[in-house]
């Protein structure tokens, strides 16, 4: 027998929270951003914005808190060719979460265009 569910929103029982997953594992944020020029974010989810905060150095400020700082993280760069950048995920912190790209070849940071982050972990 086949089930459809058609729903617009689920919400926990209060109306408002999130529904909590027990047993599965979902990531909490995500976002891809063009950090060159005016950095502009292309999407996201639990991000409210992103801080450009020096060359190649970028804070992601989450929408909703994790519950501490010890949530996992990934980030990478994208645009490809010579640029060869290193990422270091620099701090965290319940409400942010800092990342920095390095060109091994210029020995220096690097602004780039394709930067994508994901965010798992248990909200506050």
């Amino acid at each position: 027998m086949t089930s459809i569910l058609n729903v617009d929103e689920i919400a926990a029982k209060n109306g408002t929270d999130p529904v909590a997953l027990t047993k599965q594992i979902a990531p909490k944020g995500y976002v891809q951003f063009n950090g060159t020029s005016t950095l502009t974010v292309n999407n996201s989810f639990n991000i409210g914005s992103v801080t450009d905060s020096a060359t190649g150095k970028y804070v992601n400020n989450f929408t909703n808190a994790f519950s501490d700082a010890n949530f996992a993280s990934s980030a990478q760069e994208s645009t490809g060719g010579t640029n060869a950048n290193a990422q270091y995920l620099t701090a965290h912190s319940n409400t942010t979460t800092s990342v920095s790209f390095w060109n091994v070849h210029s020995g220096s940071f690097q602004d780039d265009a394709a930067i994508q982050g994901i965010f798992v972990g248990d909200l506050a």
